[in-house]
């Protein structure tokens, strides 16, 4: 009993996540969707690659510099939708990369409507460099 409450322990502890500070900056949620939500892959009914590139303050040294790579397909089952999410995100002398796979399944509630439910799992590696 109690290495199944030590284990449940741990597995509870394993999947709560904390992001601050710096969350990846963006202006065109809409073109980015699958970055913040999961349930979207696979939602165009085609595969979907999305790129996107922002600045802010151009020539200012260590300025904020974000870019975004997605990818989402249906599998052949319509209602199963896949995803790849990569965004490398730098300000000033911190750099993460962030690399994300995201899963759909989509239940019909009505003749065109669908309700999508996602899971999303990733690796971050955040490196900050200093000045000797």
């Amino acid at each position: 009993m109690r290495r199944s409450i030590t284990l449940f322990t741990l597995l509870l502890m394993a999947t709560f996540v904390s992001h601050a500070q710096q969350d990846p900056m963006f202006t065109k949620y809409f073109f980015n969707s699958l970055t913040f939500n999961p349930g979207y892959a696979g939602s165009r009914e085609h595969l979907t690659i999305n790129a996107i590139h922002r600045t802010q303050w151009w020539g200012i040294e260590g300025a904020p510099s974000t870019q975004s790579v997605t990818l989402h397909t249906p599998l052949s089952n319509d209602r199963v939708g896949v995803g790849l999410s990569l965004v490398n995100d730098k300000i000033g002398p911190t750099n993460s990369l962030n690399a994300n796979l995201s899963y759909a399944y989509r239940i019909p509630i009505g003749k065109k409507s669908k309700l999508a439910v996602g899971i999303q799992a990733g690796v971050t590696n955040w490196r900050a460099t200093g000045q000797n």
